[in-house]
C-alpha cells in the first residue's frame, strides 16, 4: 500500500514536470507576443524551475539518506550558482538587449556545471581496483570511442586559442565530455546502484551535456538568442534535477541496499569492437576528405586500435579459465581465490557488500577428496565458487551472502559434505570432518 503511494507521487511529480515542459515548447511555438513577448517570457520564466531544482535540492540535503547528504549539497549548491547567472543575465538581457561573451554569466555557468560531474562521481563512486581485465578494456574502449565521437562533431569545430572567447566557448562542452564519462563508467565498472533519483539526475545532466554542446557552436556562429528552441534543454535538465531532488527528499525511492555494488553491464565485446572501429573508420575518412588529419587524430587511432587488439587477444585468449582450475577438480586454483578474496574484500570496503567465506576440510584418502570437490564444483554450476587451496582444504566463496545467510549455507555445506564423504569412503564408518 505504502509503495502504491510513493508511485503515485512519483508519477504525479513527473506528470507535472512534463506538463511544464510542454507548456513551454507551445509557447516557443506560438510565440505570443513577437519576438519582445517571448524575450521577455524566456528572460522570467525560464528560471522557475531552476529556482524550483535549487530549493528542492537544498531540501534534499537535509532530508536524503545519510550517505547521499554530501551529493545533494554539492548539487544545491551548482544549481544555486546557475539561479544566480539567470538572474544575472536575465538584468543585462533586459536593461540592453544583449549579454556579452563571455561575460561573469559564463564564468558562473562553468563552475556550476563543474561541480555537478564531481557530485555524481561522489554519489556512485565506480571503481578501478574490483574489474577484470575485460571489463576494464571495454570501459576505456567505449569512453574512447566516445570521446573521439565527441571530439569530432562537438568540440573539433570550436576555436582552440589562447583567447578567452574561445576558451569560454569549447570550457562547457569540455565539461560535458567529463560528465559523460562518468555516467558510462557508472554502468560498465563497478559502482553503486543509487536510486531512483540518482538516475533521473544522471539523465538531466546527460541532457544539458548535449544541449551545452550544440550552445557552444552557437556562440561561436553567433546565432543564439534568448527563447530559442536550445533553452528547452535546459529547461528539461532543470525539471529533472527538481524532480529528482524531490523524490529524493521525500525519501520515494529510499532502498537499504542503493550503496551496495551492482554488476557491471555487459557490453558485448563484438558489438562494442565493431562500434569502436565504426566511429574511429568515419573520423579518419571525414578528416582525410577535409585534410584534417593531425598527429593527434593519428595518435588516438593508434591507442584504440591497440586497446581493440587487447581486447580481441583477451576475448579469444584459449584456456582462460582452465589456467585458473585445478585439471583434477576443476575447482579454483589457490591464485585465483586470492585474487577473488581480494576483490571482495575491495568491494566490501568500498560498498558494503557482504561476503563469506566456508573452509572445508577433507578427511581420508586422496581420491575420495578429489571425488568430493568434483561433485561440489559440478553443483555450484558455471558461476560456482569452489576453489582447492591443498590436498584436503576446499574453500567455498559465498559472495552478497549476509550473516544469517552465510550460516545457513554453511550448515547445508557441512552436511553435504559429510555425506559426500561417507559416499566416496571406503571404510563407511570413517566419515571425514569438515571445517565451516
Amino acid at each position: 500500500m505504502e509503495k502504491a503511494f510513493q508511485l503515485r507521487r512519483v508519477v504525479t511529480a513527473s506528470a507535472v514536470g512534463v506538463a511544464w515542459l510542454a507548456c513551454y515548447a507551445a509557447v516557443l511555438a506560438l510565440r505570443p507576443g513577437g519576438d519582445h513577448g517571448i524575450l521577455v517570457f524566456s528572460d522570467t520564466v525560464y528560471f522557475v524551475p531552476i529556482a524550483l531544482a535549487a530549493v528542492l535540492s537544498a531540501f534534499a540535503a537535509a532530508h536524503a539518506a545519510r550517505g547521499l547528504r554530501l551529493f545533494w549539497g554539492l548539487v544545491s549548491i551548482s544549481v544555486t550558482i546557475w539561479l544566480a547567472a539567470e538572474v544575472l543575465w536575465l538584468v543585462q538581457d533586459l536593461r540592453t538587449g544583449s549579454v556579452p561573451f563571455p561575460w561573469w554569466t559564463d564564468a558562473m555557468y562553468l563552475v556550476a556545471y563543474a561541480v555537478m560531474p564531481v557530485a555524481l562521481l561522489l554519489a556512485f563512486r565506480p571503481s578501478l581496483r574490483l574489474v577484470s581485465a575485460a571489463t576494464l578494456l571495454d570501459a576505456l574502449l567505449l569512453t574512447g570511442g566516445l570521446a573521439l565521437l565527441w571530439w569530432w562533431a562537438v568540440l573539433r569545430p570550436l576555436p582552440v586559442t589562447g583567447e578567452l572567447a574561445a576558451l569560454a566557448a569549447i570550457a562547457p562542452p569540455a565539461v560535458g565530455l567529463v560528465a559523460l564519462g562518468i555516467l558510462v563508467s557508472t554502468r560498465l565498472l563497478p559502482a553503486r546502484q543509487g536510486t531512483l533519483a540518482l538516475k533521473i539526475f544522471g539523465v538531466g545532466l546527460a541532457v544539458a551535456t548535449v544541449t551545452d554542446g550544440i550552445y557552444a557552436h552557437s556562440i561561436v556562429s553567433h546565432s543564439y538568442v534568448s527563447g530559442a528552441w536550445l533553452d528547452l534543454g535546459w529547461q528539461a535538465q532543470a525539471v529533472l534535477c527538481a524532480l529528482a531532488a524531490y523524490i529524493a527528499a521525500r525519501g520515494l525511492d529510499r532502498r537499504s541496499d542503493w550503496a551496495r555494488s551492482r554488476t557491471p553491464a555487459p557490453a558485448g565485446a563484438g558489438a562494442l569492437i565493431a562500434g569502436v572501429f565504426s566511429i574511429l573508420l568515419a573520423v579518419l575518412v571525414a578528416a582525410r576528405s577535409s585534410g584534417r588529419i593531425s598527429a593527434g587524430l593519428i595518435a588516438v587511432a593508434v591507442a584504440l586500435t591497440v586497446l581493440v587488439g587487447l581486447r580481441i587477444w583477451v576475448a579469444v585468449s584459449p584456456g582462460r579459465r582452465s589456467s585458473a582450475t585445478d585439471p583434477e577438480t576443476g575447482a579454483f586454483r589457490p591464485e585465483w581465490f586470492q585474487q577473488r578474496l581480494r576483490q571482495l574484500a575491495g568491494g566490501a570496503r568500498s560498498y558494503g557488500d557482504p561476503f563469506a567465506v566456508a573452509l572445508v576440510e577433507l578427511d581420508g584418502d586422496r581420491r575420495a577428496g578429489i571425488e568430493v570437490a568434483r561433485r561440489l564444483v559440478d553443483e555450484a554450476g558455471e558461476g560456482g565458487a569452489v576453489a582447492r587451496l591443498s590436498d584436503d582444504r576446499l574453500a567455498v566463496l559465498l559472495p552478497s551472502a549476509e550473516a544469517a545467510d552465510a550460516l545457513a549455507r554453511a550448515e547445508v555445506l557441512r552436511g553435504r559434505v559429510a555425506n559426500l564423504q561417507g559416499n566416496f569412503m571406503p571404510d563407511p564408518v570413517s566419515r571425514g570432518k569438515d571445517a565451516l
